[in-house]
């Protein structure tokens, strides 16, 4: 009962509750893969280690929890001045996955019976940054009917480091528009 509990929390809380995803393009970054052990040691934990597990993106290293994103702040690159958009755990590899990039685009076609909640798409960005975007700040955000009749939020995150590239992204996020 408590599992069914999680996974509903979980959907509840997740993007794809709004509609489909139609894009979602991640300029060039930085991927980092972290064991379960390796992570607990960058927490701090230095005893041996019996029980690892994610629960609820968080690591949990024999009782002291962790959440995932704390692992991957650091282990940020230092080659590369980028913000971390996401930590996720990939359970086949045991693997704590860190994605680390400058900028992104996301848009997703809002369900017909909860179109309302793309009204403004400004709050619906910042609802759905930290699951896509999470370092980054919300630059531009659209909401536009496409030939279907159904909405479709679109939102451009980027690095504060890029600011001066920001005539730049507008364009970007033009074209990335009329391609919806």
């Amino acid at each position: 009962m408590n599992k069914l509990w999680i996974l509903l929390l979980t959907l509840l809380n997740s993007p794809l509750l709004y509609g489909k995803i139609l894009n979602y393009k991640i300029s060039p970054g930085h991927i980092v893969q972290v064991p379960l052990a390796k992570a607990c040691q960058l927490m701090g934990v230095r005893e041996k280690l019996l029980l690892v597990e994610v629960v609820k993106q968080k690591l949990d290293c024999m009782g002291k929890k962790f959440p995932l994103t704390a692992v991957c702040k650091n282990r940020r690159p230092e080659t590369f001045p980028i913000d971390l958009i996401r930590a996720k755990y990939n359970p086949t590899s045991e693997m704590v996955i860190c994605n680390f990039s400058d900028q992104v685009l996301f848009s997703l076609e809002c369900n017909s019976k909860d179109s309302w909640q793309c009204e403004d798409p400004k709050v619906q960005c910042l609802r759905i940054r930290p699951k896509v975007a999470y370092e980054l700040s919300l630059i531009r955000s659209h909401a536009i009917k496409n030939d279907n009749e159904t909405t479709v939020l679109s939102c451009l995150f980027q690095s504060e480091i890029d600011m001066s590239l920001k005539e730049e992204s507008d364009k970007n996020f033009e074209i990335f528009l009329k391609s919806l």
